[in-house]
């Protein structure tokens, strides 16, 4: 039986796959005459050196005890518990920013209430003290308008002594 010729890139693989007729299981016939020379010398070589070996004892098997199949009892489902399930974060770090955000925007707050509570006092500081500097000075300018009145204000004449 010929092997059929096949498309082969190199030159070698292709004297490989040239037609050869086979012998037996598959293999050339050249290569079957080395090899069965090789084998035969192989052959005397090992008889001259290995010493009769001991005669292999049988392996028996025991027969195993089979045991009776032991039918468990069946299990009884606990009632489903609903797993409290906590929210750890395993070194996320959007959530530790988002935490630190968090602490950071609550000073923040912190302080925007306190300056609050000052702008508050300060703006009541600011009034009292307006309305004091108000009064002082709707006080004085009706004193200095009451003077420039009474300033402008016709004489009467003084009449001539007859002579």
């Amino acid at each position: 039986m010929a092997i059929k010729k096949r498309t082969v890139k190199s030159k070698k693989s292709a004297v490989k796959k040239t037609a050869m007729k086979k012998a037996g299981r598959g293999r050339p016939k050249v290569a079957a005459k080395k090899t069965a020379a090789k084998k035969a010398v192989k052959k005397t070589v090992k008889k001259a050196a290995v010493k009769k070996a001991a005669p292999k004892k049988s392996v028996t098997k025991k027969a195993v005890a089979k045991k009776a199949p032991v039918k468990k009892a069946a299990a009884k489902k606990p009632a489903a518990k609903k797993k409290v399930t906590k929210r750890v974060s395993k070194a996320n770090p959007a959530v530790e920013r988002a935490r630190a955000l968090r602490a950071e925007l609550v000073e923040v707050k912190d302080k925007l209430k306190a300056s609050l509570k000052r702008e508050a006092g300060l703006q009541k500081m600011l009034d009292r003290v307006g309305g004091n500097i108000e009064k002082t000075v709707s006080g004085f300018v009706k004193k200095e308008m009451a003077a420039l009145e009474k300033a402008l204000k016709k004489k009467p004449r003084k009449k001539r002594a007859k002579k």
